[in-house]
């Protein structure tokens, strides 16, 4: 699994997971940490 995080058009970060190219946005996390931390 290829995780990312990105800066969105707005300034906020969200998570992506990579599958392909296409990238699904992780929509319970905003950061990598929190995702590692839940």
């Amino acid at each position: 699994m290829r995780l990312i995080q990105f800066e969105t058009t707005r300034g906020t970060r969200q998570v992506g997971v990579i599958e392909g190219d296409e990238i699904h946005v992780v929509r319970a996390t905003d950061t990598t940490r929190e995702l590692a931390l839940s």
